[in-house]
């Protein structure tokens, strides 16, 4: 790393070629980083250095509320609002409430007991925007050694017996998805990301006689209707938070696919703060279903695929597919990578380690008159032209 023609440029030289080096062009202030106790305890109170048009005016811990009010010292364009209020509604109920009353002005709404409140709003001053993000839902099977799941061919059988389409239906039928909306069918790219393609094949088909016929190839009797290994019958544990709404609605659903071709799934509910710390990353699972926090920097997920990565938590993988991953870190042609990226998700259907559900969508549910706010998708919200358009009531103060 070198300085360039001034104090604010600087020149990094890579000693190998890396496809998502944007990614990697992020700064931290002084302040944050002058010390390990400043780094670690610095700013646990507030933030002591901002950037941007808007800076922090005051931060209500009580009220669960964040004032942001124009920085004088921004070198951009300026803001247009006088101040921006965010606040903490832990009950999605309670927000719902809130918005009706005219707390608020916008809200996100990912879950139908907030979407049910609002829904009769929308037209009447009100709308909805919306976008597919980068985020999705899925359920990792856990492939460790002496785990029931360590067996491929019992983790195909149960991609092919469980029905996607029923399970996000189970979740989100009174949410606004677009009515042609399928199950995502690709780990590493969203559907309107450039280079998706449906690389499931039959591991992301719903067949429970193909999945009986998976286990009966591979030396699983049946017993009563019980698939049955060594005079065993197969039992498998799916591990989720306590108080989840959309494991509580999946879970059933899962339950009865799985007892359809033989698979007994019990279910064990764990503390929320627990359930990563205890169960998922110790390996304590059969199943369990959460959502992965997606970006546009394709590389940023290779910890999950990898064999050893540090997230890929059903230890599933193999050298090949391995190989594949180093390969498209290092590829900036974005075709050939785009290539490379397909073949890894092929594999990873084959493997069968984490079965994709469905791609989320931002909803956000709005004042009409709010501009260039609400559902940002891939993107990154403009600060500078966020307001109200000329005429709104809202301006009226």
């Amino acid at each position: 790393m070198e300085q360039g023609d001034d104090d604010l440029t600087a020149v990094i030289t890579f000693k190998e070629k890396y496809a998502d080096w944007l990614g990697l062009a992020s700064v931290m202030p002084d302040a944050l980083v002058e010390s390990a106790d400043a780094f670690n305890t610095g700013w646990l109170e507030e933030p002591l250095v901002t950037a941007g048009p808007y800076k922090v005016g005051k931060i209500d811990a009580g009220n669960k509320t964040v004032l942001l009010e124009p920085d004088e010292n921004w070198w951009g364009d300026k803001a247009l609002l006088d101040q921006v209020l965010f606040t903490t509604i832990e009950d999605p109920s309670a927000t719902a409430t809130s918005f009706q009353n005219g707390q608020l002005d916008v809200i996100e709404t990912t879950v139908p007991a907030t979407y049910s409140v609002v829904e009769p709003m929308i037209g009447d001053g009100v709308v909805l925007r919306e976008a597919a993000g980068p985020n999705w839902s899925h359920i990792t099977l856990n492939g460790t050694e002496g785990r029931p799941l360590a067996d491929p061919a019992l983790r195909q059988a149960v991609f092919r017996a469980i029905d996607r389409e029923e399970v996000f239906l189970s979740v989100n039928s009174t949410m606004p998805y677009p009515d042609d909306t399928e199950p995502l069918n690709n780990h590493l790219l969203m559907t309107n990301q450039e280079g998706y393609q449906d690389n499931s094949g039959d591991f992301g088909s719903y067949d429970p006689d193909a999945a009986k016929k998976l286990l009966e190839d591979a030396g699983y009797t049946f017993e009563d209707d019980l698939a049955t290994k060594d005079g065993e019958p197969i039992e498998i544990t799916y591990v989720y938070n306590d108080g989840s709404k959309t494991n509580e609605a999946v879970v059933p659903v899962v339950q009865e696919q799985l007892a359809a071709v033989g698979i007994t799934m019990k279910v064990q509910k764990v503390p929320p703060t627990d359930l990563f710390s205890k169960y998922v990353i110790p390996g304590e699972f059969d199943l369990t279903l959460f959502g992965w926090l997606g970006t546009p920097y394709l590389s940023s997920g290779d910890a999950i695929w990898k064999s050893t990565g540090e997230q890929n938590f059903g230890k599933v993988g193999n050298d090949e597919t391995d190989e594949l991953i180093e390969q498209a870190a290092v590829e900036t042609d974005e075709a050939a990578r785009l290539d490379l990226i397909n073949q890894i998700d092929a594999n990873l259907w084959e493997l069968a380690g984490t079965l994709p559900l469905w791609q989320s969508y931002d909803f956000f549910v709005q004042n009409e008159d709010l501009a260039n706010y609400g559902a940002k998708g891939f993107q990154t919200p403009d600060w500078t032209k966020i307001g109200y358009v000329e005429g709104s009531a809202k301006l009226d103060g």
